[in-house]
């Protein structure tokens, strides 16, 4: 049986319950996720979701077993664009209204209470939550900055 590794992202000021596998080492050596080998280490695309803790985070798991527990915070600023909401107008929190597979389990759909949504692609949320992975931060100088800030002020 394989054993599920679950990371979660952290926000400041939110006590989780501690969800890393005990003993594991981002970036040990060897195991770095390729992109050559993505499949193989099953990377390639989502064996499932979930919305969880009331419409506040996404799980994604991959067929390696491995999950990943993203607050909506956090997956806001994967696309800042449609986000200019003023908070304190919002009649009602932004929540996570559903979600679904798309493009043969490659994509997740995301919708939100304001009516947009995201298709969030498996590449997405390892740049962005999987340190062993060799594009880590991303691909572009914003996405690299962004994924910096996040973990240098403990939001990971």
């Amino acid at each position: 049986m394989r054993r599920t590794k679950v990371f979660e992202v952290r926000l400041p000021g939110r006590e989780l319950e501690p969800l890393a596998s005990p003993g594991h080492s981002p970036r040990k050596r060897g195991q770095i996720i390729r992109d050559r080998t993505i499949g193989a280490q099953g990377f390639d695309r989502f064996t499932s979701y979930a919305v969880a803790r009331q419409g506040q985070e996404v799980v994604f798991a991959y067929r390696s077993g491995t999950r990943y527990r993203v607050p909506l915070e956090y997956l806001l600023f994967w696309y800042p664009e449609s986000h200019d909401q003023d908070k304190s107008k919002a009649e009602r929190p932004l929540r996570i209204l559903r979600s679904r597979k798309i493009a043969d389990g490659r994509m997740v759909r995301i919708y939100l209470s304001d009516g947009k949504q995201h298709d969030v692609p498996w590449d997405t949320v390892l740049m962005a939550c999987e340190p062993r992975y060799e594009h880590f931060g991303g691909l572009t100088s914003h996405s690299k900055e962004l994924t910096k800030r996040w973990d240098e002020e403990g939001f990971r």
